[in-house]
């Protein structure tokens, strides 16, 4: 089973339904658009949000990279299994 925060925490008693103004970067909802989050870290004098998003995006790659080697090997087993069951010729005719 996968949890994510919103999973576990709409149940808090702290938690704040966005509701109409999820869109509204004043809301103090508990969940709200990245591109706000974004617009109040520049009002409030942070970070800066290129370099922020860059931060991102290599965390991002990295995550992606230290798992190639699992999903390698889930996707080997999966053609080998699904050739072995079916043949190569009708798995490759069902995904083109």
């Amino acid at each position: 089973m996968h949890l994510t925060n919103y999973s576990l925490n709409k149940n808090s008693d702290k938690f704040k339904v966005a509701g109409a103004e999820f869109s509204d970067i004043n809301s103090n909802a508990s969940k709200q658009l990245l591109s706000n989050v974004y617009k109040k870290i520049t009002a409030k004098g942070g970070r800066d949000i290129n370099y922020l998003k860059r931060q991102i995006d290599e965390l991002a790659a990295k995550t992606v990279i230290a798992l190639e080697p699992y999903l390698k090997m889930l996707t080997t087993a999966l053609f080998h299994q699904t050739t072995r069951t079916h043949g190569a010729s009708r798995y490759w005719a069902s995904t083109s």
